[in-house]
């Protein structure tokens, strides 16, 4: 992210804090967007020379994809900012992905398992975890719903990722911010 050293002559230019932190954060976005678009049309071409079925809907599944990229991206720039660690933030978002986000999505889906349905403190955590933790387990299953043609919007996961998103960049901005370099 921002190490010491490879930001000096940035920051001796007169140029706002918040445009450098933001600017490096739209930035990646968008070369990541970038790049999943040219995966995404890679994908629906070669699909669509092979099996004749040109399906428009499967590019239904980009607005969640890149939401989820901008969430991970957000969780990552915070941990980078705090540890001051590229590879530690990186690690560490990897880390979120993968265990934290199945323990997540576990959670989440123990109010649904027939044996424990009955039980409310199981019903009310699978609640509050829905509530309170951005899970990318319901976007991405939102993601493949728009590619089968169905119209699924998670309203509460949205939002929760989008408060996350709002938190993790203002807290790591008034960090950049208060940080002396």
């Amino acid at each position: 992210m921002i190490e010491a050293g490879s930001i000096d002559l940035v920051l001796s230019k007169p140029i706002r804090r918040w445009h450098i932190y933001f600017g490096k954060y739209v930035g990646g976005l968008l070369l990541y967007s970038l790049i999943l678009l040219v995966a995404y049309v890679l994908i629906f071409v070669g699909m669509g020379l092979r099996t004749g079925v040109w399906h428009w809907k499967f590019f239904g599944a980009l607005p969640m994809t890149l939401f989820s990229a901008a969430l991970l991206f957000s969780i990552i720039a915070w941990v980078g900012l705090w540890t001051r660690s590229t590879l530690m933030s990186a690690i560490l978002g990897l880390v979120y992905y993968v265990v934290v986000d199945s323990a997540i999505g576990y959670l989440g889906d123990l109010g649904g398992t027939p044996f424990l349905a009955d039980v409310p403190a199981i019903q009310t955590m699978a609640e509050v975890t829905k509530l309170i933790f951005p899970s990318f387990v319901w976007l991405r299953e939102s993601a493949e719903a728009a590619v089968l043609s169905v119209y699924v919007f998670p309203w509460k996961h949205v939002v929760v990722g989008t408060i996350w998103l709002i938190i993790c960049l203002g807290t790591s901005y008034n960090r950049f911010r208060i940080n002396d370099y």
